[in-house]
């Protein structure tokens, strides 16, 4: 940070990194529902923000709870010691994962499961076992400032755009704005705050009347 060729060194650091995790990782296959395409995903980072995931998908029956955990621990504790093998390391504190499964109602309507009951995930760093926070299906995690769920749910995403919303409506009524300022601040600020999320996120249109 703060040298003017740090992105570049990272980028050759993470890459290599990056095809090493490629090589022994798990990840998680999606297919099309003919089988006739695939993609296999293992990470997705932006600069030292990274994402993992693990499924089976194809296996029957399909694995257990334990299994997926197992698998996500596996892969977890592999890009742990690639990190630290760079003289990195992760941020245990810092780390969550989400076991997402889905159940029926007594309707027959299919559900996610918000319980956090699912087997502990331990990562050794320094041959020190961490267990790493299992979050619900239904909390929002937080990633590149945007707030997801397994459920779908976008009520934290909403309140925080809300809030982000009020604070700026403060800040612009507590001060005197020439109309020049006021539209830099209008098209500059407020809007690309306000709508940075808007590609993965699905509001109601009475959600986006009250953020307005």
């Amino acid at each position: 940070q703060g040298s003017g060729n740090s992105p570049q060194l990272w980028c050759f650091i993470s890459s290599t990194l990056f095809d090493a995790f490629e090589e022994q990782a798990n990840g998680a296959t999606f297919h099309s529902y003919d089988g006739k395409k695939s993609l296999k995903l293992l990470m997705i980072g932006f600069v030292d923000d990274c994402s993992q995931r693990v499924n089976d998908f194809r296996a029957h029956p399909q694995p257990s709870a334990e299994r997926l955990v197992k698998m996500m621990q596996e892969d977890a504790q592999l890009w742990n010691d690639l990190l630290w093998s760079s003289g990195g390391a992760l941020e245990i504190p810092k780390c969550s994962y989400q076991l997402i499964s889905t159940d029926w109602s007594a309707r027959g309507r299919p559900f996610v499961q918000g319980l956090c009951n699912a087997p502990p995930l331990i990562i050794h760093n320094a041959n020190i076992p961490i267990r790493v926070q299992q979050l619900s299906n239904y909390q929002a995690r937080r990633s590149l400032g945007i707030h997801l769920s397994p459920s779908g749910m976008m009520n934290t995403q909403f309140k925080i755009l809300e809030g982000r919303s009020s604070k700026l409506t403060e800040a612009v009524l507590a001060n005197y704005l020439t109309r020049r300022e006021a539209n830099v601040m209008f098209h500059a600020i407020y809007i690309p705050s306000i709508t940075y999320t808007f590609k993965l996120t699905s509001l109601t249109e009475q959600q986006c009347q009250a953020i307005e």
